[in-house]
């Protein structure tokens, strides 16, 4: 995704965008399911799963290859290096120009570090990624 936010507390949901181009894009479409998997700021591993994520991807390519992780309770994968996991399904989407602009409600996730802070990804430059 280009972005996520929180949107709503009640019920609980996530905005996010993503372009049209992306590969991902057609598995997140109204009624899907996915895990937003949150990350550890300043703990070594969140730099390297940063850096596999962040590489771009030939098309069919297993993106999880060489990660540890395991199937949530909506099919995903939640990776064991995240602090804290929500699963979400989209309720709905609209056309922003080049990207599409989803809410997602979260259906369930866990906290496995409480005290950790979230890593965020700052781009150098926000005219390409």
């Amino acid at each position: 995704a280009s972005w996520l936010t929180p949107a709503s507390e009640a019920p609980l949901g996530i905005s996010l965008a993503v372009a049209k181009d992306r590969a991902m894009e057609p598995l997140l479409r109204v009624g899907d399911e996915f895990t937003v998997n949150i990350l550890e700021e300043g703990n070594p591993a969140t730099r390297d799963l940063m850096k596999h994520f962040l590489q771009r991807f030939e098309p069919g390519a297993d993106r999880l290859e060489g990660v540890e992780s395991f199937e949530g309770e909506n099919g995903a994968a939640i990776l064991r290096g995240a602090c804290a996991y929500l699963e979400c399904k989209i309720v709905s989407r609209m056309d922003a120009s080049d990207h599409w602009v989803s809410f997602a409600e979260v259906v369930g996730g866990s906290v496995a570090k409480a005290s950790a802070t979230a890593a965020a990804h700052h781009r150098k430059v926000g005219t390409y990624y």
